[in-house]
């Protein structure tokens, strides 16, 4: 009667209704799944967003393969902007269970987007190493593997653009004397931030009316 009960009130769409009586469902040990399915749709149609929350990410630490509940989880964080919150989440999740390879792959993703490619490859790794056959973390590490190269090839050769021969001149300076210091005052502010050594090939272009 109470599963009953419970899901009469969903087909109908009385929330209240359920939300009064599935609490009856967390007593029944092979029901408790249900429980969190039931409350978390019951609490989003009601708008309680603040008991949703709890009982989503109780849903989630209780049942780490249901994938509704990581799914609808990971987008409220990602709708909010909440990206830190989510990577503590994440942390929490791999924690507890470090096999599932979406909690890396989503960790990964959170990196991927805040361009710091060499922790995302990182997480992207290990959602392979769980999950072979993972796609979507083969064709991102392979993204931030393509961003890298671009970055560093970006750093190793520049490119001064003007539509004057004088100004042309200028720029390279009397024996090549001003693109050089250009050349060095950039490995200066790049070398730091790389932790590395870096070669500039400096050339000026000519290209007529490009400000048109």
């Amino acid at each position: 009667f109470k599963k009953g009960a419970t899901m009469c009130g969903l087909m109908v769409e009385d929330y209240p209704f359920v939300l009064k009586y599935v609490e009856n469902l967390k007593e029944d040990p092979e029901r408790v799944e249900l429980y969190y399915d039931y409350k978390v749709r019951a609490l989003n149609a009601v708008g309680d967003s603040v008991a949703w929350l709890a009982t989503l990410k109780e849903g989630v630490k209780e049942f780490p393969g249901n994938e509704i509940f990581q799914n609808n989880l990971i987008q409220y964080y990602d709708s909010k902007g909440l990206q830190d919150e989510l990577v503590a989440f994440m942390d929490e999740m791999i924690a507890n269970n470090p096999s599932n390879a979406l909690f890396h792959y989503v960790k990964g993703y959170i990196f991927h987007s805040r361009d710091n490619y060499d922790v995302a490859v990182e997480c992207y790794k290990k959602a392979i190493e769980l999950k072979p056959d993972y796609v979507e973390a083969y064709n991102n590490q392979a993204l931030c593997y393509l961003k890298q190269a671009q970055d560093y090839s970006n750093s190793q050769s520049s490119t001064k653009i003007t539509d004057r021969e004088k100004l042309k001149k200028i720029l390279v300076g009397k024996n090549g004397s001003m693109i050089k210091e250009i050349g060095i005052r950039s490995r200066k502010d790049i070398e730091p931030l790389i932790g590395r050594n870096v070669y500039l090939e400096l050339f000026v272009k000519v290209i007529p009316k490009w400000r048109d």
